[in-house]
C-alpha cells in the first residue's frame, strides 16, 4: 500500500488550503482599519465645523462692533440734545462724529448681513457633512462587523489547518519533506498532484499504465513526465 505519496498529497491539500486562508486573512486584517470613505467623511465634517466656528466668530465680531457704534451714537445724541453742550466747536465735532458713525453703522450692518448669510451656509454645510459622516460610520461598522466575523472564522480555520499539518508532518520522513519543499518552490506551490482518469490533474499528461500499477503496489515516488511533480494515485474503487 503506497503511503509516502498519500501523506505528501494530504500535506499538499492542507498547504493549499492554508495558502488560500492566509491570503484572505491578510486581506481582511488590512481591511479592518478605518475605510478611506470614513476618513474622508470625517475630514469633511471637521472642515465644515471649523468653517462654521470661523463664520460664527466673524458674525459675533460684526454684532459687537455694530452694537458699539450704536451705543456711541446714542451717547452722542444724548449729549447733542441734552443742552449740556453749548460750545459751537464741540457741537460741530459731535455732529461730524455722528455722521461718520452712521456711515460706519451702515457698513457694519451690510457686513453683519453677509456674516449672517455665511453662518447660515456654514450651518447647513456642517449639518450635511455630519449626516454624511454618520452614514459612512454606520456603513463602516456594518462592514467591520462582517469582516470581524470572517476574521474570527479565518483564525479558527488557520489554527485547525496548522494542527492538521503538524499531525501529518509527524508521519513524514525528513528526506521526503525536503523533496516536497523543494518541489513546491520549483512548481508554484504544488509538489504533489493526484491522478484522475489516468491523467495528471495539473498538466493533463497521460500516465502510463505500468507506472499507475507500480504506484499502487509500491511505496516509491513516481513523477509526471509533463510537469515533474510527484504523482499520487488513489486506490481503485
Amino acid at each position: 500500500m503506497p503511503r509516502r505519496a498519500k501523506l505528501l498529497y494530504t500535506l499538499q491539500q492542507i498547504d493549499t488550503r492554508l495558502a488560500v486562508k492566509q491570503r484572505r486573512y491578510r486581506q481582511v486584517q488590512a481591511s479592518l482599519g478605518e475605510s478611506e470613505a470614513l476618513r474622508r467623511a470625517r475630514g469633511a465634517r471637521q472642515a465644515a465645523q471649523d468653517d462654521l466656528s470661523r463664520q460664527r466668530g466673524m458674525l459675533r465680531d460684526r454684532e459687537l462692533e455694530a452694537a458699539s457704534v450704536t451705543e456711541k451714537l446714542r451717547v452722542n445724541d444724548e449729549r447733542l440734545y441734552s443742552g449740556r453742550v453749548t460750545n459751537p466747536r464741540e457741537l460741530s465735532d459731535l455732529q461730524k462724529e455722528n455722521e461718520y458713525l452712521k456711515r460706519r453703522r451702515t457698513e457694519l450692518e451690510d457686513k453683519q448681513l453677509e456674516a449672517m448669510m455665511g453662518a447660515e451656509r456654514a450651518t447647513t454645510k456642517a449639518a450635511v457633512t455630519n449626516e454624511e459622516y454618520i452614514v459612512a460610520e454606520a456603513m463602516w461598522r456594518d462592514e467591520n462587523a462582517e469582516l470581524g466575523q470572517e476574521y474570527d472564522a479565518l483564525r479558527h480555520d488557520l489554527a485547525r489547518l496548522l494542527a492538521q499539518r503538524k499531525t501529518v508532518l509527524e508521519r513524514i520522513s525528513a528526506k521526503d519533506l525536503d523533496e516536497y519543499d523543494a518541489l513546491r518552490r520549483l512548481r508554484k506551490g504544488v509538489a504533489v498532484v493526484a491522478v484522475r482518469e489516468d491523467m495528471c490533474r495539473v498538466c493533463n499528461v497521460q500516465v502510463p499504465q505500468r507506472d499507475l500499477q507500480r504506484a499502487r503496489e509500491t511505496d516509491d515516488f513516481f513523477y509526471c513526465s509533463g510537469c515533474e511533480r510527484i504523482l499520487y494515485v488513489p486506490e481503485e474503487e
